[in-house]
């Protein structure tokens, strides 16, 4: 059953621990101003209507979001099919944001949203400025070892793209929730909301567990700050195979800013079968 306190922590790690004991990364790639399109991956602009700045010296997106400028995903990368997820196994993608920008800002929120075929999608809001909990849609943080809630689906790229879609308002953190969306986010379990121990900061990993066997897809959120503590929702609905992975990133509020240097993206798979008695944390995802 779906958990509205605090998740059973322990009984999801061993399950972690047992399925991922064993893989290897097949594909990976480090996204810059400068590569931009490589390894079957690449990063483009949003549109028109967004303002990030291509900082070739440093290196860097600057990112501002004007009064106006809510129509529109500011970065958008593409991973094609070679990228998976795997037909037949166990698979995961994890991906990575640095950016120079300080980890204490008087108002950040990033959106993060995958999507598979611009149909599947989850959508993840981080708030860097330490005042909420990091959030996800759909609006359920499942942490069973038989999660049921499913994925949202629908072109979240077009909704947020458009002046207004879905029924929670037409700010970008809203429609990042899709056509039949409210704008409702709940916490990633556990709730993070500790300004002083537990803030979200850069380097901020996000790593999709997708098992097309079992119909699941986890995701995990981490960073090196937190020291092995992590966050982690789970879906009864995995995302489609051999279809590769869109990944929109988004700030909402006018007058936010940030500046991303790089994005790292790793794909792996079990490459053996898996053993019921590891030995070492998993390595890899």
């Amino acid at each position: 059953m779906p958990q509205s306190g605090g998740p059973p922590r322990l009984l999801l790690f061993n399950i972690l621990l047992i399925q991922h004991s064993i893989s290897s990364v097949i594909k990976s790639v480090n996204l810059t101003t400068i590569n931009t399109n490589q390894n079957d991956a690449s990063i483009v602009i949003g549109n028109a209507f967004v303002d990030v700045n291509v900082d070739n010296i440093n290196e860097a997106w600057d990112i501002y979001v004007g009064i106006d400028s809510q129509k529109g995903y500011h970065l958008e990368i593409d991973l094609n099919n070679t990228w998976g997820f795997h037909a037949t196994k166990e698979s995961a993608i994890s991906f990575t944001m640095h950016s120079s920008t300080t980890t204490k800002p008087d108002d950040l929120d990033v959106l993060v949203t995958f999507s598979v075929n611009n149909n599947q999608y989850i959508t993840a809001l981080f708030a860097i400025d330490g005042k909420i909990s990091n959030r996800i849609y759909p609006a359920l943080c499942d942490t069973s070892s038989s999660p049921t809630v499913t994925l949202s689906t629908g072109d979240i790229k077009q909704c947020v793209d458009s002046d207004n879609c879905g029924n929670g308002g037409n700010t970008r953190e809203d429609k990042a929730t899709g056509v039949t969306g409210d704008g409702n986010y709940v916490p990633i379990l556990p709730n993070n909301y500790d300004p002083t121990n537990r803030r979200t900061e850069w380097l901020l990993t996000i790593s999709l567990v997708n098992n097309p066997i079992t119909d699941t897809l986890y995701t995990t959120i981490s960073n090196p700050s937190w020291n092995g503590w992590t966050q982690s929702c789970g879906y009864g609905d995995s995302f489609a195979t051999n279809s590769g992975l869109q990944i929109y990133i988004g700030l909402d509020d006018a007058d936010e800013q940030v500046s991303f240097t790089k994005f790292d993206i790793k794909y792996s798979y079990n490459t053996d079968n898996p053993t019921s008695h590891p030995t070492t944390n998993p390595t890899g995802w």
